[in-house]
């Protein structure tokens, strides 16, 4: 699998816009029946607009912040699957036009958008330097063929090239992510839960409502490893997650 690194300053141009649709249709394809995403759009049918939407800004936002967008291509030029790490994601908070627009994007469900936010927010609060995963995704038809893990393992050797050594950390809505994690280096440091559908009501539950786990997880600094030669594109001196 070879796997190329995008320009993120041409992916908030006119020039880069088709890639960036593409990583948007990838994103609300693979993350259409995640736990979070049924919490953030109940209704199936309004789900691939509302999320496509939200993924669209939060992606030209992450391109202007200096994330690096991984991606592995299909022999017809389609992006099969992407990864997004971004240095410090908090470190540069939105500005309330940002904020406006992100709400504005998710129309109606914007509360939702917020209470989980807050629930992601409140269990992963890193006080270290540190790389952050945004979202890795890969087309459903082409899961289970190693694309997830080619790009974890591509992006983790760049970092560890990197002097002073930096963790990652990241955050995952399913069982299968977290072990896939776990197989490369990662472990859980928070396990939370996505808010449950009645407490966005005012009415108490009727019903139990099955619980939706999360997990913040981190893999530990792994420093210089002798003989490892960085994937193209990357520079280690200066390290485009930064």
């Amino acid at each position: 699998m070879k796997i190329r690194t995008l320009d993120a300053k041409l992916l908030t141009h006119r020039c880069g816009h088709h890639e960036l649709d593409d990583i948007v249709t990838i994103v609300v394809e693979a993350f259409h029946d995640l736990p979070d995403s049924t919490y953030l759009v109940p209704p199936p049918g309004q789900r691939p607009r509302i999320i496509a939407a939200y993924v669209n800004l939060v992606g030209q936002l992450l391109a202007t912040r200096g994330a690096v967008f991984d991606v592995i291509d299909n022999p017809d030029g389609t992006i099969a699957a992407t990864a997004v790490w971004i240095r410090n994601p908090l470190a540069v908070p939105l500005t309330p036009y940002e904020h406006q627009a992100m709400m504005d994007a998710v129309g109606p469900y914007a509360p939702r958008f917020a209470a989980i936010h807050a629930r992601f927010h409140e269990a992963n609060q890193p006080n270290e330097d540190h790389i952050e995963l945004a979202w890795i995704a890969v087309r459903p038809l082409q899961q289970r063929q190693g694309y997830g893990s080619a790009l974890l393992a591509h992006r983790h050797a760049a970092i560890d090239t990197v002097t002073p050594a930096l963790p990652c950390r990241l955050t995952c809505t399913t069982a299968a992510a977290r072990d896939l994690y776990i197989r490369h280096g990662y472990r859980v440091s928070v396990v939370g839960e996505i808010p449950r559908d009645w407490e966005m009501e005012a009415a108490s539950p009727l019903g139990e409502e099955p619980r939706r786990p999360f997990w913040v997880m981190r893999r530990p600094p792994q420093g210089r490893r002798p003989g490892i030669t960085p994937p193209g594109n990357i520079q280690t001196a200066t390290m485009p997650l930064q």
